[in-house]
């Protein structure tokens, strides 16, 4: 499978080390490619697939801490340069789309800016995806969970508009750097779960769950994870795989009827 990336200036590959992730799977940079290519805007990147492996559109809003072993013309690495969200257009290869295209353009812009964690997700079952996403500012010390609904009507491009924080279903939710969602319990609604804590959607509430009915009370989480929410063994049940940012180790969770059991750590 090859990602073909489009950036906005000339770029440059030092080696064959560089690489992108896209839903946690390393597309390896094709560097022949762009050795002989004459235009250094384009990177083409490639990814062997193997059986189980799904991507769906949501996986390829990414930033430019995704991007390693590329820096521009002055030699500064990409992933330090300022954050923003990307749309890359799949047609037959992805092309990032910038400026009055890019409909996440609104986003970042900042260089204290990381952007921690990114979920489209329908949260009011109107078929159409809203935005939820964390912007972590170090100098003004804020996280938490920023709501974007999807405005466009069908067949206009693409529009976010920014949901009022005292209508923003994530406003009692604590500073958090990481979030993911999954119907934990089944009744036809997104929960979730955050790198802190563990929220029930009640009828668009989120309301925390605390002590003995937290199914994740007993479960590593904390500032330096991220997290993911899936039916892995295909049970019927959401379980969770954890990752931590000092050790690069992923944590896996079988869900045994409510019950969170660690199992042996994937490295």
């Amino acid at each position: 499978m090859t990602l073909t990336l489009t950036v906005s200036e000339a770029v440059q590959v030092a080696d064959t080390s560089a690489y992108i992730t896209v839903a946690n799977k390393r597309f390896n940079i094709n560097k022949t490619a762009f050795d002989s290519s004459t235009d250094k805007t384009k990177l083409s990147f490639d990814y062997t697939v193997v059986k189980g492996d799904h991507l769906i559109i949501g996986d390829f809003i990414v930033n430019n801490t995704h991007l390693t072993g590329v820096t521009n013309a002055a030699g500064v690495a990409i992933n330090n340069l300022t954050t923003e969200l990307a749309l890359l257009k799949n047609s037959d290869a992805f092309e990032r789309k910038t400026g009055a295209d890019n409909p996440f353009s609104f986003i970042g812009g900042h260089l204290s800016t990381t952007l921690t964690s990114i979920n489209l997700i329908d949260l009011d079952n109107d078929t159409i995806p809203e935005l939820a996403y964390n912007a972590n500012r170090p100098d003004t010390y804020s996280s938490g969970v920023l709501y974007y609904k999807n405005t466009a009507t069908p067949g206009d491009p693409i529009a976010f508009t920014p949901v009022p924080q005292d209508n923003n279903p994530f406003k009692n939710t604590s500073n958090n750097l990481t979030h993911t969602f999954a119907d934990m319990d089944q009744d036809g609604d997104l929960d979730l779960l955050t790198n802190n804590h563990y929220y029930k959607n009640n009828n668009g509430t989120f309301v925390k769950i605390e002590g003995n009915q937290n199914p994740f009370a007993n479960t590593i989480l904390g500032n330096n994870t991220m997290h993911a929410l899936v039916d892995l063994d295909n049970d019927g049940d959401i379980d969770l795989v954890t990752s931590n940012f000092d050790d690069g180790i992923l944590s896996y969770y079988e869900n045994n009827n409510g019950t969170y059991t660690i199992k042996p750590t994937i490295h």
